[in-house]
């Protein structure tokens, strides 16, 4: 008799270490990443869930606060539906201490836990920004070589995610270092605030815009968008996506400020100028009129709109 087995467990490195080789041909891996924004939704509000895709004035105020909350607290379960802030805190903090500084340095046998941690608060510090592994390197004393194993088990195991840019000319345009963003904001503020989480609210957060950055990374890559990049020229020119659909090219600007309602930004203009793209999209917290540049369709969007209408293309 055909027997299935599910082996399941908060590792994915033991897992992967476990399932030996002969097993290849027979086996399944299955990704379980923290909750999207839909899946939340779902789980809190269910009637909310056809006004992700559609305007409505009341059903948007209600979103945007749930919206707020995520993007502070992220996608674990645990932490995600417990009610009680004090518990949610709780909940964190067993996540960070059991996985970041038990399971993986520990798989790592990372022999200086202190400087390993180290680089997981300097990722979160700098989710969004380009990261420089050399500077990276002399700041903590370690290899680069190091940094890249760290890096690598660290992506692994669904804790940061690494894009590379996006680039035709390596004379006008960075093509080397990548940005690092985190699986789940919640887990990155912890790991950046530590002790001090989460005493502010997302408006009250001087890093909103990376976060909010880092939310729409995160939710595309759990809708089904694992192709996606950013461009940047060495004129400090840059768009924060670059996603590759059917061969289509699509840049997304984020904006947690208010949007120059005279304009596109020139960032992006720059992009539609060079590469023509059918299709561009500005995330934003407020809802502007669609407009073009030259033939570009230009969309702004608030950030849970963003899947549905990505489907759509």
């Amino acid at each position: 008799m055909p027997v299935k087995m599910v082996l399941t467990g908060s590792s994915s490195l033991d897992i992967r270490a476990k399932i030996m080789e002969p097993l290849t041909g027979r086996k399944k891996l299955f990704r379980l990443l923290p909750f999207s924004f839909v899946e939340y939704i779902s789980f809190k509000e269910k009637e909310l869930l056809p006004f992700l895709a559609k305007a409505d004035k009341f059903a948007e105020e209600k979103l945007l606060a749930f919206l707020y909350e995520f993007i502070v607290f992220g996608g674990y379960p645990k932490v995600l539906l417990e009610d009680d802030r004090g518990k949610k805190i709780d909940h964190m903090e067993e996540i960070y201490t059991s996985y970041l500084e038990k399971d993986v340095a520990g798989f790592l046998r990372v022999k200086d836990s202190f400087v390993f941690s180290k680089l997981v608060r300097i990722l979160a510090e700098e989710a969004g920004n380009l990261f420089n592994i050399e500077r990276t390197s002399r700041e903590l004393q370690i290899k680069n070589q190091t940094i890249k194993n760290y890096l690598s088990v660290l992506e692994n195991t669904f804790i940061i995610r690494r894009i590379l840019p996006f680039f035709h000319s390596t004379r006008t345009e960075i093509r080397k270092m990548p940005k690092v963003y985190f699986i789940d904001t919640g887990l990155r503020n912890f790991t950046k605030d530590l002790r001090d989480f989460p005493l502010k609210s997302f408006w009250d957060r001087s890093d909103k815009g990376s976060l909010l950055e880092n939310f729409i990374l995160e939710e595309m890559w759990k809708t089904g968008f694992p192709e996606i990049n950013f461009w940047r020229t060495k004129d400090r020119a840059e768009v924060d996506f670059i996603v590759n659909k059917k061969s289509e090219i699509i840049p997304i600007e984020v904006k947690s400020g208010k949007v120059n309602k005279q304009g596109v930004p020139r960032s992006l203009i720059s992009f539609i100028n060079k590469y023509h793209p059918r299709v561009g999209i500005i995330v934003s917290l407020q809802r502007q009129k669609e407009t073009k540049v030259g033939e570009t369709e230009i969309h702004y969007l608030l950030p849970y709109e963003l899947p549905s209408f990505m489907e759509k293309l």
